[in-house]
């Protein structure tokens, strides 16, 4: 009576615990390529599935964080040029499982601070700022999400990633 209670726990605890570990394994696995580029005053990024399924309902926020104090900061959002449901392929055979996207300007919260983006975005490269880009997806099976976030910084030619 009492082994068969214990087979009965033990078994329930392996099943839990191999259920938890394929459900955190299906959840998306991105990141930003570290080659954010400035042209024409875009700043463009690729985003990279290193996943084994695709990466779905992708949805991005990029801003720059202006540090004022110990613990407060300031933030002022970008526009980015892709906003809707967006996809990006597993890296199987030749699909592309990266996509690349531009921040265009600043979002309409921004704009009534009285700044343009072109401050913003000499602040960033003068390092009075950091860029900030968070973005979130879910797994195309599991549908379980999985939020980033990557900080960047001006080095005098690129964006590098800190931490």
């Amino acid at each position: 009576m009492f082994s068969e209670i214990l087979i009965s726990l033990s078994s329930g605890l392996v099943v839990a615990i191999i259920t938890y570990v394929l459900l955190f394994s299906t959840r998306p696995k991105l990141e930003i390529k570290n080659n954010l580029e400035i042209f024409d005053k875009d700043i463009s990024f690729s985003i990279i599935n290193k996943g084994q399924s695709k990466a779905l309902n992708i949805k991005l926020e990029a801003c720059a964080v202006y540090k004022l104090y110990e613990n407060q900061f300031q933030t002022f959002h970008f526009k980015i040029d892709h906003f809707d449901f967006i996809m990006i392929d597993a890296p199987k055979g030749k699909n592309d499982n990266s996509k690349r996207f531009k921040i265009k300007g600043l979002s309409e919260s921004a704009l009534q601070y009285n700044t343009s983006y072109e401050e913003i975005l000499e602040n960033l490269i003068e390092q009075k700022a950091i860029l900030r880009i968070r973005f979130h997806a879910v797994h195309e099976i599991s549908w379980l999400g999985k939020g980033f976030e990557e900080n960047f910084k001006w080095d005098g030619e690129k964006f590098i990633k800190i931490d």
